[in-house]
């Protein structure tokens, strides 16, 4: 959901990085033969919501268009559902976290979910060689946020590293080595054929990180250093983040110069910040008010379809000791 402000094309975007990625964004059930009713606040007696592309559009005001008329905001809040805690690329496996990862870096593949498709990120292209073997021709032309050259080096780099941190090293688990062929080609050398090695290059956990910057700055700072369309400006942690236009950005420079991610965790107190205006965009309010929000003509909601996975971890290289008390009869 967000206030009708014209953002249009690039706010869907964004919401799409956080709702995905964060596995959120409930739907009301109704026994309507599947068919979602809720009103739009309109006079019109038939559902208004329309199915574009897998995102559930409540509310008629919505346009995915861009034309000559459409305005940008310099600043866009969102409120995610849950709150930023790590700069931390290779480590943090937050939603919210993620989402603001694919804001910052980019990875070497992207993929399309609308589409269904993988397209190209830092990779223009890649082919399977052998088995074991994936060559991938990098993008030239590319900088990062310090201004650096993005190339080979960084792949290697990225890939090596991340073999050894706590949330990338099952996507790189399967490579062994990462052959530099030149400064814009690598050769990915597997342990063992790998079907999925393209997708899991699509993680954010998996985006590139720059060698130099790692080489040159302590590693909280270089932890902020991407090649994406924003650049970290400032965190206050517990309350927001900023994120600030990159406009050496190699795919152009985005229209929204910052967005503000801001730390509400509490569902309805997230819904109220963007009724009052305080915020633009309000991922995953309370089901049970989502009528209110599809009723409410200075709004817009969006439900987009996506997986919520729990899970419990057990640490088998750990001994645990386990004791029970029992009471003895006198």
């Amino acid at each position: 959901m967000y206030k009708k402000k014209s953002i249009l094309i690039f706010i869907l975007c964004i919401s799409l990085v956080f709702t995905l990625l964060t596995g959120c964004t409930g739907q009301d059930e109704q026994d309507n033969g599947g068919k979602e009713t809720i009103s739009d606040g309109t006079d019109s007696e038939k559902p208004v919501t329309e199915f574009k592309e897998g995102v559930i559009v409540t509310g008629k005001a919505l346009e995915v268009t861009e034309d000559a008329n459409t305005v940008y905001q310099e600043t866009i809040t969102i409120a995610p559902s849950l709150v930023f805690t790590s700069m931390d690329v290779q480590n943090e496996p937050g939603g919210t976290a993620k989402g603001v990862f694919m804001l910052v870096f980019n990875t070497l593949v992207e993929y399309d979910t609308m589409k269904d498709e993988y397209i190209p990120g830092l990779a223009e292209s890649w082919q399977q060689i052998s088995d074991t073997v994936w060559e991938l021709k990098l993008r030239e032309g590319v900088k990062f946020h310090d201004g650096s050259e993005f190339t080979a080096k960084d792949v290697k780099f990225t890939i090596e590293r991340g073999k050894e941190m706590g949330a990338s090293k099952s996507r790189f688990a399967s490579i062994s080595e990462v052959e530099i062929v030149d400064e814009h080609t690598v050769n990915l050398i597997l342990n063992s054929p790998d079907n999925d090695i393209i997708y899991k290059l699509c993680e954010p956990n998996t985006v590139i990180i720059s060698a130099n910057a790692f080489e040159t700055l302590d590693e909280n700072e270089a932890n902020q250093v991407g090649t994406g369309p924003y650049m970290y400006n400032e965190w206050v942690q517990g309350d927001y983040l900023s994120l600030v236009r990159f406009d050496d950005y190699w795919d152009g420079a985005t229209k929204t110069k910052e967005i503000v991610i801001r730390a509400i965790p509490e569902a309805s107190s997230r819904l109220i910040a963007l009724q009052t205006g305080e915020i633009d965009m309000c991922v995953d309010p309370p089901v049970i008010d989502l009528h209110y929000v599809a009723s409410d003509k200075n709004l817009v909601l969006w439900q987009i379809p996506s997986s919520n996975i729990r899970h419990i971890s057990v640490n088998m290289e750990v001994e645990q000791v386990c004791y029970q008390t029992v009471q003895l009869p006198y």
